[in-house]
């Protein structure tokens, strides 16, 4: 288990220009780390100040209260931006599907929160694969809820999210197993990754050849071979293949940015036509 020291004071203050005029509250007001004195972000009147420690503390007491564990998990607490946002998760041990043989799927559940208004309070189940650490993506996530930093934390709703999530974990099962007997070529992964994860819009009419992102195509396509050797040519390395691009983003700057961003366009490419097709074929 590892947790970052999250407890850390925060406060909301009052700002001045540099003269020492007061700017009025309904402008903006300060959210300062006072054990440092730096302010993490400013922000209009209607933000409420909601702190790590209560988050961490909330989405604990809903998995607990929500019983779908034996309590074997573990717990892992990262901050960002010198702890202006902060990225947890909880791994369940005693939560595991094996949709193909000694392939083994765990159930996660990854929650945020920021002071600086990049994210706002987030609760989403999904799944980890075991074989190198890859977050399964689902088209809905499992399950993803938001609340802003404008009310207060409803533990009851996470309760019963996590409920639908732990359910809808293991009706994934079939769709997991069923994909691992459904053939794909070289050719239907490159185009799936052309029309989806490499695509990219322009504000000008571009020649064809500049809508797909050469680059992150080549390391899909990297990806696609390498668990075409452990899994076979089938949807299940597609899909693994689309996952790992997704959570191994630490060469990036803000590799949790990162790795949301394409955690969610893996989700929406399980919702495309292109997506459908080769699931359905």
């Amino acid at each position: 288990m590892t947790i970052q020291n999250h407890n850390f004071p925060v406060e909301i203050q009052d700002i001045q220009t540099v003269s020492n005029l007061d700017i009025p509250n309904n402008l903006g007001r300060a959210v300062v780390r006072t054990d440092t004195n730096d302010v993490l972000a400013i922000h209009g009147k209607r933000y409420e100040l909601i702190s790590h420690d209560e988050v961490v503390s909330s989405v604990m007491d809903a998995v607990e209260m929500s019983n779908i564990s034996s309590g074997d998990y573990d717990c892992n607490i990262e901050l960002y931006n010198n702890g202006a946002r902060l990225r947890g998760d909880i791994l369940f041990n005693d939560l595991v599907a094996e949709p193909v043989v000694d392939d083994h799927i765990k159930f996660r559940i990854c929650f945020y929160n920021s002071y600086d208004g990049a994210w706002s309070v987030q609760l989403k189940a999904d799944a980890l694969r075991l074989w190198c650490l890859n977050g399964c993506t689902t088209a809905d996530h499992v399950m993803h809820t938001y609340q802003r930093h404008t009310t207060s934390l409803d533990v009851e709703g996470f309760i019963a999210q996590i409920k639908n999530g732990v359910e809808t974990f293991w009706n994934n099962q079939k769709m997991w197993s069923d994909f691992s007997n459904i053939k794909v070529t070289d050719h239907q992964a490159i185009d799936l990754f052309e029309r989806t994860l490499c695509y990219q819009r322009y504000t000008y009419k571009p020649l064809d050849d500049d809508t797909v992102n050469k680059k992150q195509k080549n390391i899909l396509f990297g990806h696609w071979l390498d668990y075409q050797d452990k899994l076979g040519s089938n949807l299940w390395a597609l899909y693994n293949s689309c996952t790992h691009w997704a959570t191994h983003t630490n060469e990036y700057a803000n590799p949790a940015n990162k790795r949301r961003e394409r955690e969610d366009k893996v989700a929406k490419m399980l919702q495309t036509k292109q997506w459908e097709y080769l699931a359905n074929n």
